[in-house]
């Protein structure tokens, strides 16, 4: 397997832990308070690394995907668009979290289905790519893409990477601790 779609799984598997503690998070609205400095780290980090890296990432193989096999691009969907999608859904989550933290009168029920929209389109496009997308990719991609592909300078993933930035500190340990 390239070592990209490699790293990009493994994204796949951290947004899946960060995607379970905000789920967590959500549900303390029910019995308890949220966690809201936990779930803006959250939201910071989903701006900065999905967004800026690990979409970029993705869109560079989705389009040498298209060029070397359209019809396979095609039967994926535009992965360029849902990608511009989960950016803006971000965005208005980082939003409305910001007028809350700001004591703006935002009902509890229109945060929480933001937030549940987020994390089940966030879900259902990690398992379209990692069950349609990357098959087809390391299926129609060569190893000279690969090799070009791979070339691209990485950008060091701040939370899961191999130094935690201090502003993702809490969240690693609540990651680590298993705690929603």
């Amino acid at each position: 397997m390239a070592r990209l779609i490699e790293e990009l799984r493994r994204d796949h598997g951290n947004m899946t832990r960060l995607l379970d503690v905000l789920e967590g998070q959500v549900a303390a609205f029910h019995g308890s308070a949220p966690d809201y400095d936990l779930i803006q780290s959250i939201v910071e980090y989903c701006l900065t690394y999905p967004d800026l890296c690990h979409h970029p990432q993705e869109d560079a193989v989705y389009k040498r995907l298209a060029a070397r096999d359209p019809m396979s691009a095609a039967e994926v969907g535009d992965i360029l668009a849902e990608h511009a999608e989960l950016g803006e859904l971000t965005r208005r989550l980082a939003a409305m979290l910001h007028n809350i933290v700001q004591e703006a009168n935002v009902p509890r029920e229109l945060f929480e289905a933001l937030a549940r929209d987020f994390i089940a389109s966030y879900r259902r496009h990690i398992a379209r790519e990692d069950n349609e997308f990357f098959p087809r990719a390391l299926k129609a991609l060569n190893e000279a893409d690969w090799t070009a592909l791979e070339a691209a300078a990485p950008v060091p993933d701040l939370l899961f990477g191999e130094r935690v930035a201090e502003r993702y500190r809490a969240l690693y340990d609540r990651i680590l601790r298993g705690a929603g």
